[in-house]
């Protein structure tokens, strides 16, 4: 349950996490909590999976020695017929052991799904190309769209051959519907989003030549809806440093 909660909550502030280059922090936390969880998990799955089998054996052995002692007294004349009809019964208990290891199996068939379906979000490349790893010491803050062309649906642009020039320290502001695309210009900035043509320049440079994680360091952004980590009210503040 943890693990599940943690990485809903993940999902829920991958943004955040992104903004503030704290994917490595987020990756770690996921380990140490997924580590927590196997530890119990193991600890739970070892007691099951020794209780049944240590009874089975015990109750095997028993009825063995149960087995030996009837078909003597049977060769002996000292039991009848029900008896030994008893006596095949009783083996039928020798195979309890095995019936506990296959009940097991449905279980280890829904883990392997699981566990499917978790690394294929992991194996999951990025959508984000890089042409370079340049790391900005200290951005000026120019930033300006070449004839950019973007949509999170290939047939349908938000931007077509969109151009704009923002210099450094001056403030502006995006007008329009909902739906225009004001909040994905500050995505693309931040690159959250690959575009489909045209370019980002920052400081004169493409943002595809900024090593992401570095570029990212000097990026801010303040999110429409806001969104807060299971953890103190101090940590959820210094989040970003």
């Amino acid at each position: 349950a943890s693990v599940n909660a943690y990485t809903k909550e993940s999902f829920s502030g991958i943004q955040i996490a992104k903004t503030f280059r704290r994917e490595k922090k987020v990756y770690n936390d996921f380990i140490q909590v997924n580590n927590q969880s196997y530890k119990v998990n193991l600890k739970r799955a070892f007691l099951l999976n020794a209780i049944f089998p240590t009874l089975g054996l015990i109750q095997g052995f028993v009825t063995m020695l149960l087995i030996l002692i009837g078909s003597n007294l049977v060769i002996e004349g000292f039991v009848g017929v029900g008896e030994l009809v008893l006596f095949i019964q009783s083996i039928n208990l020798l195979f309890f052991p095995l019936l506990v290891i296959a009940s097991f199996w449905p279980m280890f068939q829904t883990g392997m799904a699981a566990s499917e379906r978790i690394f294929a979000i992991i194996d999951t490349l990025p959508l984000v190309v890089q042409n370079d790893s340049i790391e900005p010491s200290k951005l000026k803050g120019e930033i300006e769209f070449k004839n950019l062309s973007f949509g999170y649906d290939k047939a349908k642009l938000v931007f077509d051959n969109f151009s704009l020039k923002i210099n450094p320290g001056e403030s502006i502001a995006l007008v329009g519907h909902t739906g225009a695309g004001k909040s994905s210009i500050a995505k693309l900035i931040a690159r959250f989003y690959e575009f489909q043509g045209g370019d980002i320049l920052v400081d004169g440079k493409s943002i595809k030549d900024y090593d992401l994680n570095e570029y990212r360091k000097h990026v801010g952004i303040i999110p429409q809806t806001p969104f807060l980590w299971a953890d103190t009210v101090e940590n959820n503040i210094k989040y970003g440093r």
